[in-house]
């Protein structure tokens, strides 16, 4: 499972936002009780192993993601209403993601990489 930061902040002085905090809280319960037919009736269990974490100022693992940046970035693109939201924030530009990718994947000498947090289950 892949999620967003969930945090308090994105580091030092840069406090999160409460939707990314409680969407992300909320999933982390839901993968830890995946497997409990008690809280989940009507389904099967199912058991997640990992859970990746983009965005974490807690991450502590780099992954290699050059064959999916131009994908990343045009799926992006196609959120119109939240980038208008968003206004001249740097985000804004999904070409700004193009950018993070390169810059985190310079550490490893990589074209492009993401930083995750990882949780085990």
């Amino acid at each position: 499972v892949l999620l967003f930061n969930h945090r308090e902040t994105w580091g030092p002085g840069a406090r999160n936002s409460a939707d990314h905090r409680n969407v992300g809280a909320a999933a982390l319960d839901a993968v830890a009780d995946a497997g409990n037919r008690w809280v989940f009736p009507g389904t099967e269990p199912h058991h997640v192993k990992t859970v990746l974490v983009a965005g974490s100022p807690e991450s502590t693992h780099l992954l290699d993601v050059t064959a999916g940046v131009d994908k990343a970035v045009e799926s992006l693109s196609e959120h119109k209403a939240y980038l208008e939201g968003l206004g001249d924030h740097q985000m804004a530009d999904p070409e700004f993601m193009r950018m993070y990718f390169a810059q985190t994947g310079e550490e490893l000498g990589l074209s492009a990489a993401l930083k995750v947090e990882v949780w085990n289950f």
